[in-house]
């Protein structure tokens, strides 16, 4: 497959598929399994199905890894994160569970609770997750920002009444030049979301990533520092529903684009217009779900994130995306959200797009 000689997983996007029960999720993790994917990542969206429920269904019936694309700190209390993490991981046969962490979806999070200290959040959660999945007590104190969001005392302490099963690791879902530092200091290794696209087309993976590497070298890391990238595809044999299955998720990953100092002529080579994005932004604030806001969406910031269209597009449209993940070092890429019907979107990636490759 081009220069990329990594793993493929898939990543299941709840809130742009929230007609699949967990049966069936479980259901197309096996059909995953079957076509080769070495993976399987679910994301995490309040009122859509749980994150973990879905990943435990997933461990105890199929033998696949596991991870998550990504977790909000501000869902999850540092110490139930943990102990369900170490609890997940008596499911999986040793297999390694992959956390990928951020502070969600600008503005979906923000639009349902108070954002506070985000890089703060993100780091600190890992930590105390991290520690308490190494057998050390941790006192509350130590993590201020989760200490005070979820009203822990600050000096109780506690450590896990179990050990893990299986190895956990820590990924920055964050791309941000800060958070991207202490991934490369503090964590395992990064996500890159769902904006790789985006970079890998504007030529800025490397540069996106320089902070973490930096980050890493300063730190004298005994582990090489880890990057696994999302790839955004929808694939379906009716073009046009391949191509409208992508906009839902636009809405909020072109507002995060701007916010990532993108200038105005980085947009222009996508084809995108600020403006585009400022009307995007305008119905977010206005309160409109994100059905509404999607049809402000236009075709080319589909394009901006997404390989949309018949499975024979989305193949040639693949294998310059998979050298520019080759060239940065990427161990595996997570085709994501994979478009408007899940099992024959794995079938066509399987049975089509991989062999066009």
């Amino acid at each position: 497959m081009g220069g990329f000689t990594g793993r493929y997983g898939l990543q299941f996007t709840v809130h742009m598929a929230s007609e699949y029960r967990a049966p069936e999720i479980v259901a197309l993790a096996r059909q995953a399994h079957e076509n080769g994917f070495s993976q399987i990542w679910v994301n995490d969206n309040l009122r859509y199905r749980q994150q973990y429920v879905l990943l435990a269904a997933i461990a105890a019936q199929v033998p696949i890894q596991i991870g998550t694309g990504i977790t909000v700190p501000y869902f999850r209390n540092p110490v139930d994160l943990a102990d369900t993490l170490a609890t997940l991981s008596e499911l999986t046969e040793g297999r390694e569970i992959d956390v990928g962490i951020a502070r969600g979806a600008l503005v979906m999070v923000e639009n349902q609770l108070v954002v506070g200290k985000p890089i703060a959040m993100v780091r600190e959660m890992a930590a105390m997750a991290s520690a308490l999945l190494h057998g050390e007590r941790v006192r509350f104190g130590d993590f201020p920002a989760l200490c005070a969001f979820y009203h822990l005392l600050p000096d109780a302490s506690m450590a896990l009444g179990f050990p893990p099963q299986a190895p956990i690791c820590f990924f920055s879902g964050a791309n941000g030049p800060k958070m991207l530092a202490i991934a490369g200091r503090e964590m395992d290794g990064v996500l890159l979301g769902g904006l790789f696209i985006s970079f890998a087309r504007l030529g800025r993976l490397g540069a996106l990533l320089a902070p973490a590497r930096e980050a890493a070298r300063a730190a004298a890391r005994q582990l090489p520092l880890r990057v696994i990238a999302e790839l955004n595809v929808s694939v379906d044999q009716d073009r046009e529903r391949a191509r409208d299955f992508p906009r839902k998720y636009a809405t909020h990953a072109m507002v995060h684009l701007a916010r990532l100092g993108v200038t105005d002529d980085d947009l222009a080579r996508l084809g995108i217009d600020r403006a585009d994005i400022e009307r995007l932004e305008q119905a977010w604030a206005a309160g409109g779900t994100v059905e509404e806001v999607a049809q402000l969406v236009p075709d080319a910031m589909v394009d901006a994130c997404f390989l949309a269209g018949r499975p024979e597009e989305v193949a040639e449209g693949l294998s310059p995306l998979l050298d520019a993940a080759a060239e940065q070092g990427v161990e595996q890429v997570v085709l994501s959200k994979l478009g408007p019907d899940y099992a024959g979107a794995i079938d066509l990636l399987g049975r089509i797009v991989f062999p066009c490759l």
